[in-house]
């Protein structure tokens, strides 16, 4: 599976159907995704939303991205990519798999660049922030599913928690992404305010109103 707008290098095939044959016991395997090194902007958004697929150990993911990965086809047919649920479709899928005893993997080499559209997209993180809260009250199995049923109470619980983990990952994985040290302040600001644009997107999923209107598909 890859993205439209993504580019994939030369060796991206060869690399997943390698991951593949190595470890018949993986579902999937996930590159890592950065958007063009050209300026700070990029790099630092790069860092701040694709630095989670290097969560999970080496050679392991909690998350396969649905914009660069290749699957075992009988599994994916067991565990198809939800069509219903925006931004967080991916997240629902792997977490399936991962129920399912599967084991997903990471191969940082198996690279594609993402168009960058600029730093912020206001509809866009709204729809973040609503999927974050919205997935989990309608699977309860989810990681984080107790606070999505905390009414209005779960709105800074979510905001403090995706704020902090967000930090951290930009803490550990910046060098991934081309970012330099005395970058990291500039990184964190970006992390506060694109935070900050998840908030209406939340409290719209605690009053079960529908989604935030956004290109994403």
């Amino acid at each position: 599976m890859l993205d439209g707008d993504c580019r994939p290098d030369r060796d991206w095939l060869r690399l997943a159907v390698g991951a593949l044959r190595r470890h018949p016991e993986a579902a999937a395997v996930s590159g890592s995704t950065e958007y063009p090194r050209t300026t700070f902007e990029a790099r630092a958004m790069g860092l701040l939303e694709r630095s989670y697929m290097h969560v999970g150990g080496a050679g392991t993911t909690q998350h396969i991205a649905n914009n660069g990965a290749a699957f075992r086809r009988d599994l994916y047919l067991r565990h198809p990519l939800p069509v219903d649920r925006g931004v967080f479709a991916s997240k629902e899928q792997s977490e399936a798999m991962l129920r399912a005893g599967h084991r997903l993997l990471f191969e940082p080499k198996m690279r594609v660049v993402h168009d960058f559209y600029g730093a912020f997209d206001r509809d866009h993180r709204r729809g973040v922030g609503y999927g974050a809260i919205s997935i989990r009250r309608r699977n309860p199995n989810l990681p984080g599913a107790w606070a999505a049923r905390l009414g209005y109470f779960s709105v800074p619980v979510f905001f403090g928690v995706r704020l902090l983990k967000t930090c951290w990952h930009a803490l550990r994985f910046y060098p991934q992404y081309g970012v330099r040290w005395f970058e990291l302040p500039g990184v964190f600001v970006l992390a506060v305010k694109g935070s900050v644009q998840e908030i209406p997107g939340m409290v719209r999923a605690v009053r079960d109103e529908t989604p935030p209107e956004t290109l994403f598909r």
